[in-house]
């Protein structure tokens, strides 16, 4: 027996946790499977006084 192996494209988004001045605090690479898993993730990584970027290369997820 043959076992199949399927396999989920990942792109590695970049998570920039940034503070109510737009500085950047710190930088995070992620692989998701799309924008929305990224999204998701973003949410779980919001804290007090600080929001978070997402970018896929040059183009800005959220």
């Amino acid at each position: 027996m043959t076992e199949q192996i399927s396999s989920v494209a990942m792109t590695t988004y970049r998570f920039f946790a940034v503070n109510e001045l737009d500085t950047v605090m710190s930088v995070q690479e992620i692989e998701c499977t799309d924008d929305g898993g990224a999204r998701e993730i973003a949410e779980s990584l919001l804290t007090d006084g600080c929001g978070i970027e997402v970018w896929d290369v040059g183009r800005r997820v959220c």
